[in-house]
């Protein structure tokens, strides 16, 4: 088993169902799903989002008996 330690996570975005005004104004109508939608440049006023997103900067990637014992301590 492999172990991600990672320095710094930045949420990044979110994907969902896409919804649309129906053509009377009352109700939304599902139009596209898993769609994503950055939080830098949010596209989509109308989705109900499932999923959220996550960069990972600064990752390493250790095996379980590599994980140093300062770290094992901490749970």
């Amino acid at each position: 088993m492999r172990v991600l330690l990672v320095r710094k996570s930045v949420i990044s975005g979110v994907s969902g169902t896409l919804y649309r005004v129906g053509d009377d104004m009352r109700r939304w109508i599902p139009s596209e799903q898993d769609a994503y939608s950055s939080f830098n440049k949010p596209r989509y006023p109308g989705m109900l989002a499932q999923r959220l997103y996550r960069k990972l900067r600064g990752v390493t990637v250790l095996e379980t008996n590599e994980i140093p014992p300062t770290l094992l301590a901490a749970n």
